[in-house]
């Protein structure tokens, strides 16, 4: 019991408050040497960094239900263990001497509550939801049970009910892996692969320039930077047919390689019929085929690249004025 609360508990106190430490730094000057709006560098890039405080506000408005539902979850996970009165009492009793005023322990009690309700609610979202189990890896059903863990026993041990000291243990290991976890845990942007068509909507809107995408070949290639990305939900907001997502993911390579780009995705293009490059996204030429009235015209011109098509434009402007 000494060891969980003595060495371990700030060994890992202390590779928390380096990790975050290091990934503020790393997402500063990856959002302020980004290539984006350059005409108001540091007064966007400060009010984008400030953004981050607010994360998936952009993508609020999609789904204010559960959006407010997450918020609530993330507020109470912060809040709950700064306040708590026990927390508060170990640590004016260690070396550092600290204290403020804690939360009364009805309101303590409930934040914890709600905090273990909404795990237990997105855990079982998880198992419910198609859409959502067939996203939903094993890593981040764990996650959800260790946030929540740490939660519910202590609760228990505030209250003494069962065994005291084994509960009190228990709450200190898991809430010590909880720190762990947040030390490298990244909420990143996600492609769903079925229903990308490759418009690019989201590389234009992304604020920090995190989301990028290339043309190489027959393949248009999405890249992402983890220390770029502020968690905004813009990609979400932008994205015509419901393909980006955020996700949680822990991930030792995101935190050593922060400022490198990772292919996220890939659609791929069509070819021109006339001149044979590659030019727009396949599926979403095809879902413009679809949409359009004037087939004739439309699904025609469709078949070739810019160039091309203008020539053809050109040419059949020159006959109908014959």
């Amino acid at each position: 019991m000494s060891f969980v609360m003595g060495p371990l508990l700030w060994t890992t106190l202390l590779i928390f408050i380096l990790a975050i430490s290091t990934r503020t730094l790393a997402c500063f000057f990856a959002v302020m040497r980004s290539g984006k709006n350059e005409d108001y560098r540091w007064r966007y890039r400060l009010a984008t960094l400030g953004r981050s405080l607010l994360p998936f506000y952009r993508a609020a408005p999609k789904d204010p239900l559960y959006a407010a539902v997450r918020y609530a979850f993330h507020v109470c996970l912060v809040v709950a263990p700064l306040w708590a009165s026990g927390h508060i009492v170990m640590l004016s009793v260690s070396r550092f001497g600290w204290s403020w005023a804690p939360l009364p322990d009805p309101w303590a009690d409930a934040m914890t509550l709600l905090v273990v309700i909404l795990a237990a609610y997105f855990f079982i979202r998880r198992l419910a939801v198609r859409d959502i189990q067939l996203n939903a890896s094993n890593p981040r059903y764990v996650l959800i049970v260790i946030s929540a863990f740490p939660f519910l026993t202590g609760f228990i041990a505030h209250h003494q009910w069962f065994d005291y000291r084994a509960v009190l243990t228990t709450h200190m290991l898991t809430g010590e892996a909880l720190l762990v976890v947040a030390a490298f845990l990244f909420c990143r942007t996600w492609f769903n692969a079925a229903k990308c068509t490759g418009c690019a909507a989201c590389v234009i809107k992304c604020p920090t320039g995190t989301l990028e995408s290339r043309d190489k070949g027959r393949f248009r290639f999405f890249t992402y930077c983890t220390s770029q990305c502020i968690g905004c939900g813009t990609c979400i907001a932008t994205c015509p047919e419901d393909a980006a997502e955020l996700h949680h993911e822990i991930s030792l390579k995101g935190f050593f390689r922060g400022f490198v780009k990772q292919e996220i995705g890939s659609v791929e293009l069509k070819v021109c019929e006339k001149c044979g490059c590659f030019f727009g996204p396949m599926l979403q030429l095809e879902q413009v085929e679809g949409m359009m009235a004037d087939r004739k015209m439309g699904i025609s011109t469709l078949k070739y690249c810019d160039k091309c098509r203008r020539r053809l434009m050109l040419n059949l402007s020159a006959v109908l004025h014959r």
